[in-house]
């Protein structure tokens, strides 16, 4: 009986140009893979710096906005204001209850930062005497930057418009007479992440305006009233 033999089977195997195709295919899908998750990646820490710069903005914005929002005048003759540039104001204040002394307070923008000094005075209104330095100072808020060329402080009287409104702008510094005739004090900045201050692209843009509650619409000749 004859024998029967199996029939080796292929040894056939890729071809180098199949093995190189097949490479460079491989080598698509990891570089593509890749970037994904490179581009993943940037967007999670942008989103992240972005929503970091807001948050640490808005806390120092709330800060400024509720010391403004606090001048008292000293006396009937002087008016809350003290002194007044595009990138700092000296302002009488009052955090306390209705018998609290008055304080001096100064908000600046300076060194990339918005700075918070106070100085606690001796005497009683009208008459006090305040410390050649600060009580105290305090870092609000860190890596800051303006909103292009919009000054951080602007400052408004009122307009001849109907109704009377507080948006005509007072030059800075303002004079010892504008002084008494701010009505409205308006804060623009940009605040960066804290995370990686080369980094401007999650800045958030930080605007708003604090209404000096003395000031009266029905006799806006005079400004603040502070009798």
């Amino acid at each position: 009986m004859p024998v029967r033999r199996l029939r080796p089977a292929s040894e056939d195997g890729f071809t180098l140009v199949e093995l190189l195709v097949a490479m460079t295919i491989g080598m698509g899908i990891i570089v593509a893979a890749f970037t994904l998750l490179d581009h993943s990646t940037q967007l999670s820490k942008r989103t992240y710096q972005t929503v970091d710069a807001t948050q640490r903005g808005r806390l120092a914005m709330d800060l400024v906005m509720r010391e403004l929002a606090s001048q008292v005048c000293i006396s009937n003759t002087i008016p809350p204001i003290d002194a007044a540039t595009s990138t700092a104001v000296t302002f009488f204040t009052n955090l306390g209850g209705a018998d609290a002394v008055p304080e001096k307070h100064q908000l600046s923008y300076e060194s990339g930062n918005i700075v918070l000094r106070r100085w606690v005075g001796t005497g009683t209104p009208p008459t006090m005497t305040w410390p050649g330095t600060p009580t105290s100072t305090r870092t609000v808020l860190e890596n800051v930057q303006l909103i292009g060329s919009t000054p951080v402080f602007r400052y408004y009287t009122w307009d001849s418009g109907t109704p009377v409104q507080p948006n005509a702008l007072l030059a800075a510094p303002l004079s010892t007479a504008d002084e008494a005739r701010v009505a409205r004090v308006a804060v623009s900045f940009k605040a960066l992440p804290a995370a990686d201050l080369r980094d401007t692209r999650g800045a958030a843009d930080l605007q708003d305006a604090a209404y000096v509650r003395i000031a009266d619409p029905t006799d806006p000749s005079r400004g603040p009233r502070c009798n």
